[in-house]
């Protein structure tokens, strides 16, 4: 008899011991099930709002300065003390050791600081420079037709001049002048800051 009862002590622990797995998977599962309704999926209105900010932040950050200068062995920039931001987009016109340039595009090749006698309309003692003044007055009649279509765009006459720092004063006022009669009379100059 105690051999029965040790029996059946073993068979009812045995089957409190499956009700026990049983009870213990079923928790598990509603545990799982529970973990499943709480995480909840990116809403995609959440990430519409993250990209925007993305985009108007890079956007932002592109269209801060609108100059690009290109540093290289033809041209050293004078060095400054003062640092003025571009407001506006400009026409830019470079003077390089070996070429004027209008809108990074070679206009007319320098040679010892000075320009081809070719190149001028007076000859050699002459300040007006023939192909650099149809390239200003290219630039100058191209935004004036787009004013005619965007009111908010006008022609002020406004010219980068980016120089390099041995270019002679000659060519310079040579420049300034045949720019003056290709209707840019604003200059801003760009230089290096030394700060």
């Amino acid at each position: 008899m105690a051999e029965e009862q040790k029996l059946e002590l073993s068979i009812e622990e045995l089957e409190a011991l499956e009700d026990a797995k049983k009870i213990q998977a079923k928790r598990k599962e509603q545990h799982k099930a529970r973990r499943e309704r709480e995480v909840q999926p990116l809403s995609i209105t959440s990430l519409m709002d993250i990209m925007t900010i993305l985009l108007v932040f890079m956007l932002m950050n592109y269209a801060t300065d609108p100059m690009n200068i290109n540093p290289s062995d033809e041209l050293s920039l004078v060095p400054s003390v003062s640092i003025d931001k571009i407001h506006e987009r400009m026409t830019t016109m470079a003077i390089t050791k070996n070429h004027l340039l209008v809108d990074d595009k070679p206009v007319v090749q320098v040679k010892d600081g000075k320009v081809p006698v070719t190149a001028k309309r007076e000859g050699e003692d002459g300040y007006f420079i023939t192909p650099l003044f149809d390239a200003l007055k290219a630039q100058a009649d191209n935004v004036k037709k787009l004013a005619t279509y965007n009111k908010s765009l006008k022609f002020k006459g406004n010219l980068m001049i980016i120089g390099d720092e041995e270019a002679p004063f000659r060519l310079l006022s040579e420049v300034m002048y045949t720019a003056g009669q290709a209707e840019f009379g604003n200059f801003e100059f760009a230089v290096i800051s030394n700060q």
